[in-house]
């Protein structure tokens, strides 16, 4: 972990247990009222143009609002800590994704929920990718 006593706390959340554990870590660790605390959703962003049925637009639109209730359950989540945490969507395709979003931050430490994984015990999708771009503790929180 960083030794900055006020550190910048960086949540990837997700509804479900895990994204829950790691709400209460950021609370932790930004000390209640020291550090600065920023939650962000991630969605991707459909551009392939469709013949029928539903338009990429519609379903971005769809998409974020799934993303905005998300947050929505974050800020629920945090209480009276969410007056000054920083909430946001991060919107991945085409030039842009959660790691080049984070890299220009400066967070010190990163939390992500766990996925559970059915077949597989690889690694965290995101993890690599962020340590790789980063300086951040990127940390894996367990459901």
């Amino acid at each position: 972990m960083t030794t900055n006593s006020d550190p910048r706390v960086l949540v990837l959340y997700e509804r479900g247990t895990s994204g829950s554990r790691a709400i209460d870590q950021a609370r932790e660790l930004t000390h209640g009222q020291a550090g600065q605390l920023t939650v962000v959703t991630v969605v991707t962003k459909d551009t392939r143009v469709r013949g029928t049925g539903v338009s990429a637009r519609d379903y971005n639109d769809a998409v974020r609002d799934s993303a905005l209730r998300d947050l929505d359950e974050a800020r629920r989540l945090l209480g009276s800590l969410a007056e000054r945490t920083v909430f946001e969507v991060v919107v991945e395709g085409g030039d842009t994704s959660l790691s080049g979003w984070v890299v220009n931050r400066a967070f010190d430490v990163i939390l992500l929920p766990a996925r559970r994984r059915l077949f597989s015990r690889g690694a965290h999708p995101v993890a690599a990718t962020l340590r790789g771009s980063t300086a951040a503790d990127v940390r894996i929180v367990g459901a």
